[in-house]
């Protein structure tokens, strides 16, 4: 059963207590990310995230992480486009200390400015990171430019440029203008003393002073179009590093499931068409998938891997073959059922460990309520198989498709071959 609160300072408490549970979680989702950036503060969303952990006004950073591990227990966050989430997990005796440590990191760091600037030179090395990792900085590329011009298009690490003029002054102008009661949401779940963990969220989040809180306008999608190609070469990558992909639906769509099926049935799984045809059949690639991201006004669908340069032609085309057929001849009735059993049995499956009741957080933010597992089952098992197949016909229009590229030097005339097939323009 689930419990919710809105304090008078407009915070917002989710409670689900399981009382058999051995464990509890704790969330505070705090509805702020890349997408309320500015040019002037990219990346100070996933700084502040930082800067969380490097102390407070009792505790240095080496005690904070010390806290949890002495107790076994999980303290983690993350930086999304839409949200920053914090969390814990632990024993059901120990969540009213893990409370104590996240609240403390929330509500009293110091923000100290040489903590500020020796993260930096972590951030740094995160960006690197990445950017040694062709799988993924495709996608990122591709996310960039199909977005371009919204914030959507931000790294979440944010720019070389930006991340060195990051301040102190900066990180609490952001931390003051997003981390307000009116723009949290607190998740607790499983078995916790209630009693106690409610009169802490009163003394302490509770507590926080109601701003004149400006949530960030919503991004304005209807100028967004296809980019088309892009192509970065690098000297260090054998592979060529692919994304292939288009404008998907936000959220809360009414197409969200369908689109979420579309993407099981193309690369999620080893009876996928794209895992058996590129992969099975003609052993062209090793990595071979898709996915769906869903934010608060929109999403992208993308099928990304890495392949030889001197395979990289066929796959393309098997590709664009593989789309074209599903467009013109429908998609198979019985991968189609296949797909939507996968779907739910991953949703169901996914939604019995304690630390899965954090969706709730996730639930709260972008449909302003529970959405129970068996509403999500529903909606997917009730997709008509004809109403579906009209959907990507729709959906999977050549002239909405965009090509990303990381790979060698040699890549020069694949934005040839790619004008030549029939999903390039």
């Amino acid at each position: 059963m689930i419990d919710k609160k809105i304090y008078k300072n407009g915070l917002t408490v989710i409670k689900s207590l399981i009382p058999d549970s051995l464990s509890a979680v704790f969330g505070v989702f705090v509805k702020a990310g890349t997408r309320n950036e500015t040019k002037d503060n990219f990346g100070c969303a996933h700084f502040l995230e930082h800067m969380f952990f490097k102390g407070t006004a009792t505790k240095t950073g080496r005690e904070l992480a010390e806290s949890m591990d002495e107790i076994g227990g999980i303290i983690n966050a993350f930086t999304s486009h839409d949200y920053t989430c914090f969390y814990s997990h632990s024993l059901s005796e120990d969540c009213s200390y893990a409370y104590d440590v996240i609240s403390d990191m929330l509500l009293n760091s110091l923000f100290d400015k040489g903590e500020i600037e020796k993260e930096k030179k972590v951030i740094f090395e995160e960006m690197n990171m990445y950017e040694d990792e062709p799988g993924g900085l495709v996608v990122e590329t591709f996310t960039k430019k199909l977005f371009v011009g919204t914030p959507l298009s931000n790294s979440i690490l944010g720019t070389v440029e930006s991340l060195k003029s990051i301040n102190q002054e900066k990180l609490l102008d952001f931390f003051n203008k997003y981390y307000r009661p009116e723009n949290i949401i607190i998740v607790l779940a499983g078995h916790f003393n209630e009693e106690d963990l409610t009169k802490k969220i009163e003394n302490t989040f509770g507590k926080m002073a109601k701003g004149a809180f400006k949530d960030a306008p919503l991004i304005e999608t209807s100028g967004i179009k296809p980019f088309n190609y892009h192509a970065i070469m690098k000297e260090d990558v054998t592979q060529v590093n692919f994304a292939l992909g288009c404008l998907g639906v936000a959220k809360t769509h009414s197409n969200y499931y369908a689109l979420e099926l579309l993407s099981t049935l193309l690369g999620e799984g080893s009876s996928s068409y794209l895992f058996l045809q590129i992969r099975d059949a003609l052993g062209l690639c090793y990595d071979i998938g898709s996915f769906n991201s869903s934010f608060y006004e929109t999403g992208e669908l993308v099928i990304h891997g890495a392949t030889s340069i001197e395979s990289f032609p066929k796959v393309l085309k098997t590709v664009a073959e593989l789309l074209d057929d599903m467009v013109k001849n429908s998609v198979n009735e019985g991968a189609f059922l296949r797909g939507k059993k996968q779907m739910v049995s991953q949703i169901v499956l996914a939604s019995e460990g304690i630390l899965s009741k954090l969706r709730l957080g996730n639930n709260f933010l972008y449909n302003g309520r529970e959405v129970p597992v068996s509403e999500a089952k529903n909606l997917i098992e009730s997709i008509p198989y004809a109403d579906f197949n009209l959907f990507v016909k729709g959906f999977l229009k050549r002239e909405n498709m965009s090509l990303s590229l990381v790979g060698p030097k040699g890549m020069e005339n694949f934005k040839e071959k790619w004008r030549l097939t029939q999903w390039g323009n």
